[in-house]
């Protein structure tokens, strides 16, 4: 069983700019965090 990050909203906008979204992949990021991340941009 592989482990499984949680990503809030600070980590999705950082991930994005170090353009790592294979980071993303098979994680959890809460509905709450896209919607976050979304209006600070």
């Amino acid at each position: 069983m592989t482990e499984r990050l949680l990503f809030d909203a600070s980590s999705l906008i950082y991930a994005l700019k170090l353009r790592r979204l294979d980071v993303l992949r098979d994680n959890h990021v809460q509905w709450l965090t896209i919607y976050e991340a979304l209006n600070g941009l």
